[in-house]
């Protein structure tokens, strides 16, 4: 049986609805981390994009992390399930060990 460690891994997926949503996620995380958490979002990594590309780095954070946190929106939602004006954004699905994901 796997067991959780003290400071269990989370990575936080979420979509960008606007500025006062992503500092919000944002918040969130801080005080995760703050909380002993090793919480992780890519804002962190934002002023240093990952070389190896955004989707392997979510792929790789949700390998490593014990628990997928989802700031579900409708506009989430809506992506998630190819609902949005594909002019406005395009939707963002991932598969992960036969799930998909939204990132």
């Amino acid at each position: 049986m796997n067991s959780i460690p003290i400071s269990p891994k989370v990575i936080i997926s979420y979509s960008h609805d606007s500025r006062e949503h992503k500092d919000r996620v944002l918040q969130l995380a801080d005080q995760l981390r703050e909380d002993g958490i090793d919480c992780n979002i890519h804002q962190y990594y934002e002023s240093d994009p990952p070389p190896q590309g955004w989707p392997r780095w979510a792929n790789d954070e949700i390998d490593a992390a014990n628990f997928v946190l989802i700031v579900c929106t409708e506009l989430y939602n809506r992506r998630f399930r190819s609902h949005e004006n594909k002019t406005m954004a395009k939707p963002f699905k991932w598969t992960y060990k036969g799930k998909v994901l939204a990132i």
